[in-house]
């Protein structure tokens, strides 16, 4: 059985269906990891390194090997900004498994990283950032939002957006954005996954395109009438989502209206998203989202 130390990745780590002995959620020091975990006979440790308190200073992750095994230890570094010479001093210590998403995970249980393996992650580092996009109440407008990113982004940095088995992009007359069908999807990663992009992906109802995200926003429009029409359709939605990075967008809740919502649906808010104009190119709650997403 695995130990799961989980913070702000816990939504890449809950994709997952993970037989664990332990579970912790949220902010640790050292000290409180070794008194609950040294002394559990466990197989795994998939371990969230936003959990993990100064978790910039390499000499904590020096301390945790002392007594979890770096061949047992699945390092969950989405969400953070991880540089060569970090990465370099990680794997110096024997930490070769990294993983981005879900998928990296499930490929580290299989098959764990050896050391080439994992110094192949800094001489090619520059790798696709790719976030996932999907309604949760009808309408919540994913396309919308996929392509508002994309206009914000490209100022600054390379980045794609994918709509996957619909057509809608094609509304926005926009060259840079594309409509695909599941099946070319891989084509589409193998091309630009080790390329320094950020990958935008509308993904509908795509399960494989889920799965390669390394994060999912879950919009809800939050009115009676969509909240209403989604329960009424899967009463137990918001359960399912309940450890998501929820966005409410078309959002006309302030602040009190917010905190209510979030003691009715047992959800907590990411992002408050109010109605935008796509036809702006600098909007602040736009540019407030990516800087939260760390885009």
């Amino acid at each position: 059985m695995d130990i799961v130390i989980e913070n702000m990745n816990s939504n890449i780590i809950r994709e997952m269906r993970i037989n664990t002995i332990k579970r912790l959620t949220g902010l640790f020091d050292f000290d409180y990891i070794f008194r609950e975990i040294s002394n559990i006979d466990f197989n795994k440790v998939i371990l969230d390194i936003t959990a993990v308190k100064n978790c910039g200073d390499i000499n904590i992750f020096k301390s945790l090997i002392s007594f979890i095994n770096p061949d047992n230890l699945i390092l969950v570094v989405a969400s953070v900004t991880i540089n060569d010479n970090y990465l370099e001093e990680l794997i110096n210590l024997g930490i070769y498994n990294f993983a981005y998403n879900s998928n990296h995970i499930k490929e580290l249980y299989q098959s764990p990283n050896v050391y080439e393996d994992a110094i192949k992650l800094i001489n090619g580092n520059n790798r696709a950032r790719i976030i996932g996009i999907k309604n949760v109440t009808k309408h919540a407008g994913a396309t919308s939002l996929t392509y508002i990113l994309k206009k914000h982004l490209k100022k600054e940095k390379k980045v794609l957006a994918l709509e996957i088995d619909r057509l809608d992009f094609n509304f926005f007359y926009d060259k840079e954005i594309i409509s695909i069908p599941e099946n070319k999807l891989e084509i589409i990663m193998k091309k630009y996954y080790n390329s320094d992009i950020v990958i935008l992906i509308d993904v509908n109802e795509s399960k494989k395109a889920m799965d390669m995200c390394d994060e999912i926003l879950y919009l809800i429009e939050p009115t009676m009438l969509k909240i209403n029409q989604v329960m009424m359709v899967d009463p137990t939605m918001f359960q399912n989502i309940k450890d998501k990075k929820i966005i409410l967008n078309r959002s006309p809740l302030d602040n009190n209206d917010i905190k209510e919502f979030e003691v009715e649906s047992h959800l907590h808010v990411f992002y408050n998203l109010p109605t935008i104009n796509e036809r702006q190119n600098n909007n602040k709650f736009v540019i407030d989202l990516i800087k939260k997403l760390n885009l």
